[in-house]
Formats: C-alpha cells, structure tokens, sequence
C-alpha cells in the first residue's frame, strides 16, 4: 500500500496551496494528495501513479451531487488532458448537441475516463428585461440596473472619518429582504421625473441559469470536450478512431477541431520535418565537398533509416513508449551515425586512393577502422547509461530519448560495417552501369570519380 499525504484542499474558491491552477468558485474544490518518491516507490514495489488514480477513481465514484469529477497527476512536459476537442459556433444550442454527441462517441472507448467539458452552468440568477414602454416613462436599462443594484448590493451614501479610518457608510435594504425574491418583483423604482413606479410594470423578471465562464478561442465562442485515458491506452489511437469527420459533415456551421495536446503535437511534427530536411541537406553538402562525390553522401546518409530499428528495440526492452523526446533523439542520432560512417568511407577512399582495389579496400577498411567505430559507440552508449537508469521524477520524460540515442547507435553501428560496405559496391556497379550506357564501352577499371588519380589495376 502507497503512503498518501494531503497537500492541500481547496475550499470555497481559495486555493490553500496555490498549486494547480484553474478555476475559482465556491461550487469548486480540489483535493491535492502526495505520494512517496517515484524511485522509491519502484524499489519496493509499491503502485506507481496511474495505478493510485485508478484506485481513487473505483472506490469515489459515484459521488451525489457531483456534476463532475477528475483525477489528474503533476505532469513534467506539456500539461493538459489526453485528449481535447473545442467546438466553436455561434449557434449555442447547436453547439451543446455537438458536445453531447462528442462525449458520447468518447465514451464508447474502453480506458476513456473524466469525460467532461467547460460549458457548465454557473449559479442562479434573475434577468430582468425592460418593457417596450419603459422608455417612454423615461427609464433605460442602467437606470433600472443601477437601481436594483442599489437596492440589493448598497449604494455609498457618505463617509466619514473615526480613528483616523475612513468608513464608508452604505445604504442598502435589510438582509432579510435581500434574501427574498418577493422583495425584487415588488421593488419601486424612480423615474427620472420623480415619479415612483412597479419595476413590474417596466420590467418582466424570469429566473434562469447564468453561465460560471464564457471561453473563447480566437475570438469565437468555444466549449472544449476534454478526456483522460488509462496508461495502457494511447490517446493518440483513441483519437485516430474517433469519426470526427462524420461529426462536423453532421454539423457544418460548426468548427470543430483538436486542441490541447493534439494541437501541439501537431504543430511540432510539422515544423520537425522541415527542420530534418534543412538538417539532412546541410549533411549532404558538407560531406559531398569532403569525398568530391555526389554518390558516397547518399551512401553514408543511407546508414540513418538503420539506427530507427536500434529505437524501436531499445523503447520495447525497457518499456518505455515512442514519445516526440524519442523522435528528437533520434534526430540528434543521425550526425552521430554520419560520424561512424564517415570514418569508414574516407579510410576506404585513402586506400582507393593508394590504387587498392575495391573489394580489398573495404575489407581493409572495416579492419583498421572497427576500434574507431566501436570506441566511438562504447563511449557515447556508457555516457548515456546512467541517465537511461536513471529512477528519479525528474529524469523520467528526458530518458527516451537516451534511449533512442543509445540503441539506435548500436544499431546502425553494427549494420554499419556490414551493410554501408555492400551500398558502395552496389553504387559502384550503378556507375558502371551508367559508364556502360553512355559511353558504349565498360568502364576501366579503378576509375570511381574521385578527385585524386591513381594507378590502373590491369588484369
């Protein structure tokens, strides 16, 4: 069993902590719990975070009274729900049935818990409407609302001054009477000729149910449908499967879209692969001025695609899941990959250089280079181990992509010296096979396009 500390509870709108943030309201409350560190929770074996909510959520609900109820964790990255739907439109009750229907579509996926949105009702209120004769009797809207309030709230009458204080003093009605809606259907009010009229013979009073907040995005009216799932589910499936096409074919003047963490999520894959490319590209040039050769840079880039196979493996054997941390990782991993494989392609040009023939120099190549590689690949997989065993909370959100450097190097290292050798004999047949198609002959020989010249190899 877990060791469960209160932090805090938040009563009547004011937050004891000031932790969490969100909304305010005596309708509100929050309850903080603390659980022991994460690493010495896994020590012993005691239920980590998610498991501790899943209990919490079994024995609480249902509550009476409650419209809704959410469990939520301190979260180290981008925070906010799994999964986050906003539905904007001018028309509100169009907009409502858009929300039910959504909340209904979630809830029909097994792992899908706290389903709620942010369009809920505030407190009670009565709205008083003026008549279309109020104006001939001379009053307008803010003479009626500054009376009434007058009535209800005070008005400041005069101040005065005792100890050294200035006291205001307000006049308003008896509490008794603030308390009652008798008092407001009967309440007079004062034209401005002097004349006191029934506020029901100006106005109509109807009772209804005014909103706690109004949000908007981007200038539009907006109710967000949000969502959390369990640690076994990815969202980003759930989100996949949901027929949110269907939804907005259904409701075509409605906007309907994701936000939330789907919003980032999709603004940081379309920025990443821009910014790959240009990377790519950069590669690209600079190796293509080192070897003099537009050939030998594509088969040295082409060893990256093999590090994501090392990825895959190393998140699978230590649990862990394919995070953006881990696709950043790998973006750093291709320069190191570029790196091993650049050691092996310039010894190998050096000794095609020295008039060694092509198979005799990759195998010449892959032996004098394979401590380099290996070195190179020990040392940066032994820097990142401790930070992959790493238990503390902190380290948790930055270890996949350790992860995804460290095996993808393992990787690409070792289909390096076995598969980067056989791309450079296929380019070589490639080019003399072009040789063969444009000059009509077979290219000599030791003739590989590179900068500096050597002896030819006769039979």
């Amino acid at each position: 069993m877990s060791t469960w500390t209160i932090l805090g509870v938040q009563v009547n709108g004011d937050d004891l902590f000031a932790a969490g943030g969100g909304k305010y309201g005596s309708h509100l409350a929050q309850l903080y719990v603390e659980l022991q560190a994460v690493e010495y929770r896994d020590e012993f074996g005691l239920r980590n975070s998610q498991a501790c909510i899943d209990a919490i959520r079994a024995a609480a609900q249902p509550l009476d009274g409650v419209e809704r109820l959410s469990f939520t964790e301190i979260q180290g990255g981008p925070g906010g729900t799994d999964i986050t739907i906003e539905i904007a439109g001018k028309d509100l009750e169009e907009v409502n049935r858009a929300v039910e229907e959504t909340k209904f579509m979630l809830a029909e996926f097994e792992g899908v818990y706290d389903i709620a949105d942010d369009n809920a009702d505030g407190q009670r209120e009565i709205r008083i409407e003026l008549l279309p004769g109020a104006a001939a009797m001379g009053f307008t809207v803010n003479d009626v609302a500054q009376q009434v309030r007058a009535s209800l709230f005070g008005i400041d009458a005069h101040v005065f001054s005792d100890r050294q204080e200035d006291i205001d003093v307000r006049v308003r009605l008896d509490e008794t009477s603030r308390r009652s809606l008798n008092t407001i259907e009967n309440l007079w009010l004062i034209a401005q000729d002097g004349r006191r009229v029934p506020i029901n013979e100006i106005a109509t009073l109807s009772e209804a149910i005014g909103y706690s907040t109004i949000q908007r995005v981007d200038r539009r009216r907006t109710v967000t449908v949000t969502a959390d799932t369990a640690s076994d589910v990815n969202p980003e499936e759930i989100v996949r499967a949901l027929d949110i096409d269907g939804l907005r074919n259904q409701y075509p003047q409605l906007d309907i879209g994701f936000g939330g963490r789907q919003e980032q999520m999709a603004e940081a894959f379309g920025s990443l692969p821009i910014g790959f490319g240009a990377a790519m590209v950069m590669i690209f040039v600079i190796l293509a001025w080192l070897f003099g050769s537009y050939t030998q840079p594509l088969a040295v880039m082409l060893g990256i695609p093999f590090a994501f196979i090392g990825v895959v493996w190393g998140h699978y054997l230590l649990g862990y899941k394919l995070t953006f941390l881990s696709i950043i990782g790998f973006v750093a991993l291709s320069g190191i990959v570029v790196n091993d494989s650049l050691i092996l392609v310039e010894f190998f040009n050096q000794k095609r250089r020295e008039g060694v023939s092509l198979v005799n120099a990759l195998a010449l190549a892959g032996r004098a280079r394979f401590r380099a590689i290996g070195l190179t690949t020990i040392t940066t997989v032994l820097g990142l181990t401790p930070f992959m065993l790493e238990k503390s909370f902190q380290a948790k959100f930055l270890i996949p992509m350790a992860v995804a450097i460290s095996f993808g190097l393992m990787s690409a290292t070792f289909l390096i010296l076995l598969v980067l050798p056989c791309i450079l004999v296929i380019f070589d047949d490639i080019r003399g096979v072009v040789y063969y198609l444009w000059h009509g002959l077979p290219r000599p020989r030791g003739d590989d396009g590179l900068r500096s010249s050597f002896e030819l190899e006769t039979e």
